[in-house]
């Protein structure tokens, strides 16, 4: 019955998770923390860079008396490769982009109650500083010339969650008892621009290195075996995602009488997640029009709704042998809904949408409900059930 509640989704099972209850008696409390150190433990590899002896060349060299030996060359025959320099970025501690992050986790809980009310209370706070770290040159750099970054670009990799959760039984008669569950998630993530970013993010910095540590860009500025851009540069990208969501649920059950069960349960399961992706005026790598600034702003909300009822009739057929009948009818229904706006060329200190030269704006929403009624006839022996029949009935719809 789990399965039919969400239909084809469940084509390969369900997972039933239940949280804790509370339990009749005088209050339980318990606290836990957590605190740890982060550290990159990956092996990343090394870059290396083919050379030839000489000072003439159509290349320009960054390494003295002696030129880079492309493969074009190579081929060619016009360079003749009689060394190769290497340099892993990672390993060295004044261009590594990772050093040690933090996190730490506090949780409070408290459950009892009465026989008539039973509740557990839970409270919990996350907060987590990655491993994602400023070079030292690059920090060095900034430091001489007065322009530090802000402490949001300083930390780009950084978590901060507040978890609550609150269970509450109702016995309102011998006969009826109603299940009040709700649970509440608040999270901010900051992500620099790492693997899915082009040319402006970590990964593409880092790997494709020139094989040695002090190459230089077109205007003299020390790269330290960086590619192209530095975490300085990187780094002024703000990602950040920010979600809040609810999921609660009700439920109840009624007994009637000894042969009679009536079951209903409703949930929802909502979330509202906001992306935003900030350059301003002259910041950030130098790509396109990148440094004209630009603001980003996408807004989704995320809603399943979820209804289970059903009654279930048992009956002695004989003295070794019951029926029991099983009715229900389930409904299954989700709801995608996103807004997006950009704005393009910031002014100067600008930061929202709305200050942008040029708007953009898009919009999506989709929505799909199932329903589904079912019949299930259960026969048993001694509590051995030897013979099963189910019938159900699925409507779908979907709409984009």
């Amino acid at each position: 019955s789990a399965s039919t509640l969400y239909g084809t989704d469940a084509a390969n099972g369900v997972i039933v998770i239940k949280t804790k209850r509370g339990v009749a008696g005088t209050p339980q409390w318990t606290y836990y923390t957590e605190q740890t150190a982060l550290t990159d433990r990956n092996a990343y590899p090394t870059a290396y860079r083919a050379w030839r002896s000489g000072t003439t060349a159509a290349t320009t060299s960054t390494r003295s008396n002696s030129v880079q030996c492309f493969l074009t060359q190579k081929a060619a025959g016009s360079c003749a490769i009689d060394s190769v320099s290497s340099f892993n970025l990672h390993d060295d501690p004044e261009t590594t982009p990772y050093g040690v992050g933090y996190r730490q986790q506090h949780g409070l809980q408290v459950k009892g109650g009465s026989e008539t009310v039973r509740y557990f209370l839970h409270g919990e706070w996350e907060d987590e500083d990655g491993v994602t770290k400023l070079t030292q040159f690059d920090a060095r750099k900034l430091a001489a010339a007065g322009t530090p970054l802000s402490a949001i670009q300083m930390s780009p990799n950084h978590l901060n969650k507040i978890t609550t959760r609150a269970n509450l039984n109702i016995a309102l008669s011998p006969k009826a008892d109603v299940t009040v569950s709700t649970g509440y998630t608040n999270q901010d993530l900051r992500l620099p621009q790492s693997d899915d970013s082009g040319t402006a993010g970590i990964a593409a910095n880092v790997y494709g290195g020139p094989g040695f540590k002090y190459n230089l860009t077109a205007i003299g500025d020390t790269l330290f075996g960086w590619r192209q851009f530095t975490p300085r540069d990187i780094f002024q990208s703000e990602y950040n995602q920010s979600i809040n969501r609810m999921i609660s649920s009700i439920g109840s059950n009624y007994r009637p009488t000894d042969w009679l069960a009536v079951r209903g349960n409703f949930g929802l399961d909502y979330l509202n997640r906001v992306d935003t992706q900030l350059c301003r005026f002259q910041n950030c790598p130098d790509i396109g029009t990148d440094r004209q600034g630009y603001k980003r702003d996408n807004r989704t909300s995320f809603y399943t709704y979820t209804l289970d009822a059903g009654a279930t009739a048992t009956k002695s057929l004989s003295q070794s042998i019951e029926s029991k009948t099983t009715v229900g009818v389930q409904m299954y229904r989700t709801l995608f809904d996103r807004n997006g706006a950009t704005g393009l060329v910031l002014p100067p200190g600008a930061t929202t949408v709305t200050a942008g030269a040029t708007a953009q704006a898009d919009e999506s929403t989709s929505e799909s409900r199932t329903l589904g009624a079912f019949v299930e006839q259960n026969i048993g022996f001694n509590d051995r059930l030897f013979l099963t029949a189910a019938l159900r009935s699925d409507r779908n719809s979907a709409f984009g």
